[in-house]
This record gives C-alpha cells, sequence and structure tokens, in this order.
C-alpha cells in the first residue's frame, strides 16, 4: 500500500495525493532553479511531511513487521538507485528493429487487405474475421459467453490458417513500434529511468516506463539495450530459484520433502521428473542424456512444463494451456496423466495442495502469514496461495541480495563490484554495468553475494546461479570464459541466433515437431 493509504489507515491522516490540483507532489520542477528558502511555505511543508509520515509509520508498524520493512525499504532503496542510473540503447539497433516492424507490418497489412480482412482504409472487417474463423474450426467455433464468435489472438493463432495467424502476429508487432520503439529511441541520447515498485501482492517487484523485467520475447528489444562505452554487462541469476524456494517451504512445513532430497542430493530436478516420467532410474536419465538421446531430452521438455506449472495449482485444462508455451499441445487426458505422474514423484505437494484448498475454502483466504518470512497477505484465491508461497520466498532473498549488491557497487571501495551500476532486476536476476576490465571478478563476487544472502532464507536447499557477459543484452546468453577460465562476453554466433524475430506457434498434435512421448502410440502407457 502507498503511504497515502497507509496514513489513513493507521492514524486518519489525509496525505496529499497525486489527483490534487493544487497540491505539490508532482510540481516540484517549477522550483528547480529557485534556493530552497524562497520556496513557498506548502511546498516546503510537503517534503517535510512526506518524511515526517513515514518515520511515524515505519515506528507504529515496527513491532509487527520490522524484518519485513527492513527488507523492503532497503530494497526500495536500491531500485530507485537503479532508475537514478539508468539504461543506455544503441541507435543502430533501435533504427533496424523500427525498420524491421514497419516493413513487416506494411507486408502483413497488404496480405490482410487482400484476404479481405483489413479494408483498404485500414480498418479491420469484423464479420469478415469472424467468418474466417468459423470456416477454419470447421463446426468447433469458440465462442463468447453470450454465443459470438471469439476472434481472440489465441483463437487466431490456434485455428491452423495461416492468414488467422498472420492477423494474430499483426498486434504485437504493431504494439512493439507503438510503444516500445519510442521509449527504445528515448535512451540513444539519454538514460531510461524505469519506475520500480518494490511490493506488490506476492510479495515480488513491479517495473514500469519500460517494464524491464517482462520485454516482449520477439522482436529484438532487449538487444537494443547496451552498457555505455568502455563497459559490459554482467547478468546472474538463480538456477530454479522458486523450485529451490518451493522445497525449503515443503521441508519447512512438513518436515521432509522429495523434491528437497532430490536437490540436496544434487540432482537435476527437469532431468529427475523427466526420469519418473520415462519410468527409469535417474542414472540413467544422466547417461542417455549425456550421449544425446532424444526421448530423454523431449521428456525433461515435459517436466519443465510440469515442475514450473504444477506447483502453482493449475488443473488439468490450464496446465494444457501452459505447455503450449513450451511448444507442448496437450489434451486435458495427457494433462491430467502428467499431473498424477508428478504428484506421485513428489507426495508432499498433495499436502501442501490440500492445506491451501482449506484455507481458501470459502472462495479465499482472509489473512495468510508465510511460515518463514511472517508476511501477512490477505484476500488470496487457492492458486494465487499457491504460487505465493515460493514466489514470495524467492522475492524476499533476491530482495537481500539487491540491497548488499548496491551497497557494494556504491559504498565498498575493496570490493571488486565497487564503480559498477545495477540496471536491472528481473524477479531472480540482477544485471549489473560496469568496467569490462576486472569484469570477470565484479561477476564471481556477484554470484557469491547472491548465492549468500538467498542462503539465509533457504537454510536447506544448495543454490546456484549462473552468470554471463555481454556487450548487449541477449536473452539467449551462456556464460562463456576463456582458456584461463576467465568468464568473457558471450555474442551470437550468426544472425538467427541473435535475433528471435519470427514467431514459432505452438505444433498441433500431428505435428511433427512434438515431441515423440505425445506421438507415439504408447504415450499413455508410458505416462
Amino acid at each position: 500500500y502507498g503511504l497515502d493509504a497507509c496514513m489513513k489507515d493507521w492514524f486518519d491522516i489525509d496525505v496529499e495525493g497525486k489527483d490534487d490540483p493544487n497540491g505539490w507532489r508532482l510540481r516540484f520542477s517549477e522550483l528547480e532553479h529557485l534556493p530552497i528558502d524562497s520556496w513557498p511555505v506548502a511546498a516546503r511543508d510537503y517534503c517535510q511531511k512526506d518524511a515526517g509520515y513515514a518515520h511515524l509509520l515505519c515506528e507504529a508498524q515496527s513491532s509487527e513487521t520490522l524484518a519485513t520493512l527492513y527488507v523492503n525499504v532497503r530494497a526500495a532503496f536500491a531500485l530507485h538507485l537503479y532508475a537514478c542510473w539508468g539504461v543506455r540503447t544503441d541507435r543502430a539497433a533501435v533504427e533496424k528493429l523500427e525498420a524491421a516492424l514497419t516493413a513487416k507490418i506494411a507486408a502483413t497489412m497488404s496480405v490482410l487487405v487482400s484476404e479481405g480482412l483489413y479494408r483498404p482504409s485500414g480498418t479491420k472487417d469484423l464479420a469478415a474475421v469472424r467468418k474466417r474463423v468459423q470456416d477454419a474450426y470447421n463446426g468447433n467455433t469458440p465462442k463468447t459467453i453470450k454465443g459470438a464468435i471469439q476472434t481472440g489472438a489465441r483463437v487466431l493463432k490456434e485455428s491452423g490458417d495461416p492468414v488467422l495467424m498472420t492477423l494474430a502476429s499483426i498486434a504485437g508487432d504493431q504494439k512493439l513500434l507503438s510503444t516500445y520503439v519510442p521509449v527504445l529511441k528515448s535512451g540513444i541520447t539519454q538514460a531510461i529511468s524505469p519506475r520500480w515498485n518494490v511490493l506488490v501482492d506476492s510479495g515480488r517487484t513491479s517495473c514500469s516506463g519500460p517494464n524491464l523485467q517482462n520485454l516482449p520475447r520477439q522482436g529484438g528489444v532487449r538487444e537494443c539495450f547496451v552498457p555505455r562505452a568502455g563497459s559490459v554487462f554482467i547478468a546472474c541469476d538463480y538456477a530454479i530459484a522458486e523450485l529451490c524456494s518451493l522445497a525449503q517451504l515443503l521441508v519447512t512445513q512438513y518436515g521432509e520433502s522429495r523434491m528437497a532430497e532430490a536437490l540436496q542430493a544434487g540432482k537435476e530436478l527437469h532431468l529427475a521428473t523427466a526420469a519418473a516420467i520415462l519410468g527409469i532410474e535417474y542414472k540413467d536419465a544422466v547417461a542417455r542424456a549425456g550421449r544425446g538421446d532424444k526421448e530423454v531430452k523431449e521428456a525433461r521438455q515435459l517436466a519443465k512444463c510440469a515442475n514450473f506449472g504444477l506447483p502453482g495449482g493449475l488443473g488439468a485444462d490450464r496446465f494444457s494451456d501452459f505447455c503450449r508455451g513450451y511448444g507442448l499441445e496437450l489434451d486435458d487426458e495427457d494433462a491430467l496423466s502428467i499431473k498424477r505422474q508428478w504428484l506421485a514423484q513428489y507426495p508432499e505437494m498433495q499436502l501442501y495442495f490440500s492445506d491451501i484448498g482449506a484455507q481458501t475454502e470459502g472462495g479465499e483466504a482472509d489473512t495468510h502469514t508465510h511460515p518463514i518470512t511472517g508476511y501477512q497477505r490477505g484476500n488470496t484465491t487457492f492458486t494465487s496461495l499457491c504460487n505465493h508461497g515460493f514466489q514470495h520466498l524467492t522475492a524476499h532473498g533476491a530482495k537481500l541480495a539487491v540491497w548488499e549488491v548496491s551497497r557494494r557497487c556504491y559504498n565498498a571501495p575493496s570490493s571488486a563490484l565497487y564503480g559498477y551500476h545495477p540496471v536491472a532486476f528481473v524477479h531472480d536476476e540482477i544485471i549489473i554495468e560496469g568496467p569490462a576490465e576486472g569484469a570477470s571478478q565484479a561477476a564471481s563476487e556477484l554470484a557469491q553475494i547472491m548465492r549468500d544472502e538467498m542462503a539465509k532464507i533457504l537454510t536447506e536447499i544448495p543454490i546456484r546461479t549462473d552468470c554471463t557477459m555481454m556487450k548487449r543484452w541477449y536473452k539467449q546468453a551462456a556464460p562463456r570464459h576463456n582458456a584461463s577460465g576467465e568468464l568473457i562476453p558471450w555474442e551470437p554466433e550468426n544472425e538467427s541466433e541473435m535475433s528471435d524475430m519470427r514467431s514459432n506457434p505452438p505444433p498441433r498434435r500431428d505435428d511433427p515437431r512434438l515431441p515423440a512421448v505425445f506421438r507415439k502410440a504408447q504415450s499413455r502407457k508410458a505416462l
């Protein structure tokens, strides 16, 4: 909650809000060139009250939520420093992206006009779109509650009609061109300073203007972000952070956990789940994976869907939707079989779901207190609460790291990180910018800090991190080392590796790209 809502709730004090036309909250630019002693009394009072209210609220809340409060206050200040330093963009990359999007949209519009889905004036012919959707689904047309033919992006993408799939793609391209390109252009001449919000309901953070935590996967947007001259980006993230947090939570609540045991034994969790799906021993899965076995590779992709999707309490139908993001098309029967297999592998999850179901029996949990951090959250649905347990725990540990990394960057001259600047925080990943010289040592210290801080929360689960060095922000970057073992910048080896401009729609059930686990007649027996 914002300061205004908290002051009203705790003290019945009305704090000046952003909608007050005569308030000073958003008007201090008017006073930029005036000495403070020449400011209007109301402007000076606003500054003093803003600090005073925060102090008063801190004292009032400290007896209840001191530890959680300090974690978030520190992280909020650290993220403010991220915004102050900002991040720059590369002119050539931005102009290339703009030209590519403009050309692609023009070509797409030409096709859609010729197919009658758009008029020459540039307006969409919805009647023609609905007719084409109806034809594509051949009697199984998806409809709204009121009986109208659906024309949303998902319906278009799954229609199997290339023209409708093209129609679905143009909206994303138009948004990139109209929303992201102008922001990227601004970063050519001055740093872009996103706005960071340290606390949303789940305990995670959010970002806007632009949202660096959820940049488009397509279109080469990330590749437009570059470090300043003579600098590199160092990105470090936690390996399967939320699954590690889930394992810790399960051990804390139930005393033991198969998931925790697998991690403690050093097993690669997706491969362990894949072994269960295939009905083979873990050591055999490791050996076959090392030989590049296709069936094990495909089962591991399926295991990732299960490990990342099912802990959130998804039913079979929602799990099928989730798997589409991994290029897998499952019917509800397949999805249910996978869920049963996964629950047999990690039986403690039955207790987890049962407990949360009891808390949300009336539709929502009035108040939930996290068993490890004491964080309180109210009015939470079943799936929200399933996700909350491990999402919040990951965010809490990552925020500890956000603070400590920033402290060393700005205020620890003996640190290898001193002189570097954090620029982005993507839930379980921290990206810093700094001199290329000494960057390998800085990366090592960054990774160690992140492990040490998360270990304060995940006390019984081993924590791994992965660091990469880049000359621009690449989503697909991987660790790369020289002969001496020092981390060096990763760069794409070819054009196709650099950009993922082209969409790759999920395969239909008879598509040869679908894993053999589902194409083989004996797939259900294997599951």
